[in-house]
């Protein structure tokens, strides 16, 4: 991911993602897994599947919601995801 944001000139903030991360399916799940860490929008190198941070016991868990259906984020538009909380 790194070589991938340095090819595309993206900011450091672009690499700060967890090491432990869940890769959701299925939409119901997303909306749960992020109400029950207490995620947020992080941006991120692929603006297509948003990344949701949050902690657990173990530290920081990152959810990319990689459902059909996923919100996306339009191109420039800097805005976080809603999810329903």
């Amino acid at each position: 991911m790194r070589e991938v944001a340095t090819r595309r000139g993206l900011p450091e903030e672009y690499l700060g993602v967890p090491r432990t991360m869940l890769l959701s399916l299925s939409v119901g799940a997303t909306q749960h897994l992020v109400r029950g860490i207490g995620a947020v929008e992080r941006r991120w190198i692929y603006r297509m599947r948003p990344l949701y941070v949050g902690r657990t016991g173990e530290g920081e868990v990152g959810v990319i919601w990689a459902a059909p259906g996923a919100p996306t984020r339009r191109a420039g538009d800097g805005g976080p995801h809603s999810v329903r909380r």
